[in-house]
């Protein structure tokens, strides 16, 4: 899941150039959020270095404040430099025996097949 039409394209690209099927989702008309599975890895025997380098893929704006002021005057919440960066890892377990896992897809930023 990303959120920003300016990474789309580049995503879209890369997903293609390295599974062999690709399927894009966007649930509402009003979210900007953009959904993409990608199925049946091709293991290329090569692949472009240029497509694992995060600034090809994303943009990245690196003078975003830490936090903004709300228009209620608030100011928001800004996640620690380590939880931005690595995210929380939720158990694969976990998600797949969930009664409700599209809300540990709402919490989890990867999942991890390790029980350690």
């Amino acid at each position: 899941m990303f959120d920003g039409a300016e990474d789309y394209n580049p995503m879209l690209y890369c997903l293609e150039q390295l599974f062999s099927k690709v399927v894009v989702t966007k649930p509402t008309s009003r979210s900007t959020e953009t959904y993409i599975v990608a199925l049946g890895y091709k293991a290329p025997k090569k692949v472009d270095r240029q497509m694992l380098v995060p600034r090809n893929l994303f943009v990245i704006n690196e003078k975003m404040p830490k936090g903004k002021t709300c228009s209620s005057g608030e100011t928001s919440i800004s996640y620690s430099e380590e939880e931005s960066v690595a995210g929380r890892v939720v158990l694969a377990s976990d998600f797949v025996w969930s009664e409700t896992p599209y809300e540990v897809l709402g919490i989890a930023c990867s999942l991890s097949f390790n029980d350690d």
